[in-house]
């Protein structure tokens, strides 16, 4: 089985005057409601991976937050090629929107900015609700919430 790996964001935009924060999700051609992420290029760093992918898949130029870090692993059937099967490992960080208004690429459908609890039930994979909630308990420590 090939292996792939990935790497994407929380992206996350806080509101100056309230303080509230909302989360990007992105709905995915193949149904799904995710975060944005794509593939590691060869001699690229994960972190800038994610900084191209975000800004390819959403227009946004997002600030990372150090201290967050979480990965997840899976295995998938890729339509790419020849339905054979991949597991992918995907690196997620957390970065900070300076504005919420998005330029989706051709990979998506829509997007959302949602509240923790709604973006919580929005999301389509558990394992990507184990990293919004991992998340978001760091946000609160930051932000002391």
């Amino acid at each position: 089985m090939d292996e792939e790996r990935s790497a994407g964001a929380v992206v996350f935009y806080r509101n100056p005057r309230s303080g509230s924060i909302e989360y990007l999700l992105l709905h995915y051609e193949e149904k799904h409601w995710d975060f944005p992420k794509g593939h590691i290029e060869h001699g690229e760093k994960p972190i800038e991976a994610m900084l191209r992918e975000v800004k390819e898949e959403t227009g946004l130029d997002v600030d990372p937050v150090f201290g967050f870090n979480e990965k997840i692993d899976y295995v998938f059937r890729a339509r790419y090629d020849n339905n054979n099967l991949k597991h992918k490992v995907v690196e997620f960080f957390l970065a900070s929107a300076p504005k919420k208004k998005v330029s989706l690429s051709s990979e998506h459908v829509a997007y959302e900015w949602l509240p923790y609890k709604l973006a919580l039930e929005r999301i389509t994979h558990e394992n990507s609700r184990r990293v919004l909630k991992a998340a978001d308990t760091f946000l609160r420590s930051v932000y002391n919430k």
